[in-house]
């Protein structure tokens, strides 16, 4: 069990006027540190396919969590293989 917290950007491009191919570059902070989060500061990619049906947007991706190695800066020699999820996302336009 973790919980993180992420400011990223997102670029979309058009497949048709319904999908799209999403991708985000961020950074977060995540609750606990784990055997491959070896750090709370981490950056964050995902990449996803999209599809609106009206006022909903749902999305499916793969989104990556690591420190990129920069930890190393800072003294720090552990684990940073990073933590892979699958993510389904619903939206709904206000």
């Amino acid at each position: 069990h973790n919980s993180a917290l992420t400011l990223a950007r997102v670029v979309r491009w058009r497949l048709s006027p319904e999908s799209y191919i999403a991708g985000t570059l961020g950074i977060g902070v995540v609750d606990r540190t784990k055997d491959h989060l070896g750090t709370t500061g981490e950056f964050t990619v995902r990449l996803a396919f999209g599809r609106k049906f009206g006022k909903y947007d749902l999305s499916i991706g793969e989104s990556h969590y690591s420190n990129g190695k920069t930890a190393l800066q800072l003294d720090w020699h552990g684990p940073n293989t990073g933590e892979d999820f699958l993510t389904v996302m619903l939206a709904r336009e206000l």
